[in-house]
């Protein structure tokens, strides 16, 4: 099974691949974007950490991480469920954006869709 791409009426939420690790790296080297974090990563190679992580919750099942894209296909951040829980239907959730897509309801809207996605599943 291939991880679906989600759409709300102005983003589109697509898997994260391995060619999104520069932008991984520029997020989760942001003291505005981490200020809240305990993962925080200093190099481009320690990223590969996180992809590693997104890439093998994909393939264990326990979970999904989207690139969040405006209509310009701008690379704003990503959200993400983990810890899928089927029989207690449960799951976590976690994002991140660059600032300067703060305060514009992204967030709310990825949720709405993620949340769909996955009571559906």
């Amino acid at each position: 099974m291939l991880q679906p791409i989600l759409k709300t009426s102005r983003l589109t939420l697509r898997p994260v691949g391995i060619s999104d690790q520069q932008m991984v790296f520029e997020g989760f080297s942001n003291p505005e974007v981490t200020k809240y974090f305990d993962i925080t990563y200093s190099t481009f190679e320690d990223t590969s950490k996180q992809m590693e992580w997104y890439k093998s919750s994909f393939e264990n099942k326990t979970g999904y991480a989207w690139v969040i894209c405006d209509d310009e296909n701008s690379f704003m951040g990503i959200f993400s469920i983990h810890r899928i829980d089927k029989q207690n239907k449960r799951c976590e959730t976690g994002y991140w954006l660059f600032p300067e897509f703060w305060n514009n309801g992204y967030a709310k809207e990825c949720l709405q869709a993620i949340l769909n996605f996955a009571s559906s599943q």
